[in-house]
């Protein structure tokens, strides 16, 4: 929208809104140095476009004249319509993200509202509901210039108005990543819910975003048949869908078919609906045949076998075991190199001995390419298995393991095999002889400097080391592993809420929020450069450091 309109919008955001997000410096006092230090966190919190906008009236001026800067429209609590609708104005036609995240406020969220949004048709009356409305009725008409589009719900109402929107946008043209996430507490469910809204009769963006090549669907369903969209993907992330709502194995296969660049693709309690009998009668179209058929060994002729030469990355976790062991049976993924696996509450002792393996669609076990490997939950104590899944991961570079839900058992045969298993395992022997990192989590310091002095004295000594900031870690292990290793720190997860004094010096965030005006300009050298031309500024180099010149 351009014209008078617009303007009145945008000033009454600049002149309010703005004003009331952004306190100026100038307002602040300075009389102390708690209030100082409490306007500079404040600033810091801003974000980084307006930011800029208060360096001075030149730098406003020129940041206001950049479309680039303001492309990527929020939707959060407090809602503030006008701060969107300047948004869109100021980007022009520059290609939009756009982030929705109606979950933040939950633990504030009143407890009569919440029960409102739990019923989809009294959800419609909660001021959440509106507000969501009207910023999708806002974005709605620029869907031409969307980029990116992220929709983060607790109440599948507000999803399935996010869904009705993008249903009713002619195309999508520009849209290369689409994440629907619908966060629901509860251990999984047989039938989705609420079930009136589990029928779709739309298509999203009339089936037409050509450029799409990065989907997350979280506890979101679509009308798998009828989403030819849904093609040409790099990274597919399937997570959290009841059963009943899951695609089947022939919508599953077509996708995958439809995408042979797919770098990426996770499973997460999720996956093609039921087992091998109901896969080839999806793919049979109910032929009588199908019971006896699939009795026959999977092979790369089946009907429901792929290849998937692309991939690369695979993630598979809260899945059954026999699931997990029928889906690598059909599903011939030579190439992967990394691996994620996250398995609770049953023995995944087979789902070990069929990664270690050769399988029907392949000679090479799935473990034999792996070099990285991420191990958050794997119940199995079985030591011959653990023996022979380790002596087949020859390849692996990089391991994660979390041994909150990892037996110690992995450690143990990582540092000192013939210990555990002396009837099988020779002296000397060491698994994975090409690791050189190691990240854990839930494990102590003195075991990890087990770790590293008995593969050092072994000749196959661990580079990297990365603990977790909560882990029992001494300042003498500390500085030893410091010592011993090109690189030894602490990370703390995005959902870690505890600090660790013992951790708070070298700990690798993730998820950083506090990065302060400078430092987010050096991390965009475009905008940098653009600035600089606007502003008349020549951007100098000298080595590491850069700064701005006036050439005036």
């Amino acid at each position: 929208m351009v014209g008078a309109a617009a303007n009145a919008d945008e000033e009454k955001f600049d002149e309010d809104d703005e004003e009331e997000a952004c306190r100026s410096c100038d307002s602040l006092s300075d009389s102390g140095s708690e209030s100082s230090e409490e306007s500079t966190d404040y600033e810091r919190e801003m974000d980084f476009e307006l930011l800029v906008t208060r360096v001075c009236k030149r730098w406003r001026e020129v940041a206001l004249a950049i479309p680039s800067l303001w492309s990527t429209i929020v939707y959060e609590e407090p809602f503030l319509i006008d701060k969107a609708r300047a948004y869109l104005e100021r980007s022009q036609d520059v290609p939009l993200t756009i982030s929705i995240d109606c979950s933040l406020n939950d633990d504030l969220r009143e407890e009569d509202e919440e029960e409102d949004l739990e019923d989809p048709e009294s959800a419609k009356t909660t001021e959440q509901y509106a507000n969501l409305k009207a910023f999708l009725d806002l974005v709605h008409s620029h869907s031409s210039r969307w980029r990116s589009f992220e929709l983060m719900v607790s109440f599948y109402a507000l999803m399935q108005l996010g869904l009705e929107t993008l249903a009713s946008c002619p195309s999508a043209p520009m849209l290369e990543v689409l994440q629907l996430y619908h966060y629901e507490d509860g251990e999984e469910v047989a039938d989705f819910s609420p079930a009136q809204l589990k029928e779709q009769n739309f298509i999203l963006f009339h089936g037409n975003a050509p450029r799409l090549s990065q989907v997350a669907l979280w506890g979101v369903h679509l009308d798998w048949a009828k989403s030819g969209f849904l093609a040409g993907l790099r990274d597919l992330e399937l997570a959290y869908h009841a059963p009943d709502v899951r695609p089947s194995y022939r919508d599953f296969l077509r996708i995958l078919r439809a995408s042979p660049e797919l770098t990426t693709l996770t499973l997460c309690q999720s996956g093609p609906a039921g087992y091998p009998v109901e896969w080839l009668q999806s793919i049979s179209e109910g032929d009588s045949e199908a019971d006896a058929l699939v009795e026959l060994t999977p092979t790369l002729d089946s009907p429901l076998s792929l290849t998937l030469s692309s991939l690369s990355n695979l993630v598979l976790a809260f899945m059954p075991p026999n699931y997990v062991i029928a889906l690598l049976d059909r599903l011939h993924v030579p190439n992967v190199t990394s691996l994620a696996l996250d398995f609770e509450d049953d023995d995944y002792t087979s789902v070990l001995e069929h990664m270690s393996s050769p399988s029907p669609v392949s000679s090479k076990p799935l473990f034999a390419g792996i070099q990285a490997l991420k191990i958050s939950g794997m119940p199995c104590t079985d030591v011959t298995t653990l023996c022979r899944a380790l002596s087949t991961l020859q390849n692996v570079m990089s391991l994660n393991i979390n041994f909150f839900h990892v037996d110690y058992i992995w450690l143990a045969l990582l540092e000192a095999p013939e210990k555990v298993h002396r009837t099988t395992v020779t002296a000397g022997t060491v698994y994975c002889p090409r690791l050189n990192t190691f990240t854990t989590t839930g494990l102590d310091s003195i075991s990890m400097r087990d770790l590293v002095e008995n593969r050092e004295r072994k000749g196959y000594p661990l580079k990297h080391v990365y603990m977790g900031v909560d882990d029992d870690v001494t300042g003498e292990d500390r500085d030893w592993l410091r010592e011993h290793l090109e690189t030894f720190d602490f990370f703390e997860g995005s959902d870690g809420d505890d600090d660790d004094d013992d951790g708070s010096d070298g700990v690798l965030e993730i998820d950083v929020d506090d990065q302060d005006f400078m430092a987010e300009m050096a991390n965009n050298p475009e905008l940098m450069a653009e600035m600089a031309d606007q502003l008349g500024m020549d951007l100098v180099e000298d080595d590491d450091d850069q700064e701005w010149t006036d050439s005036d």
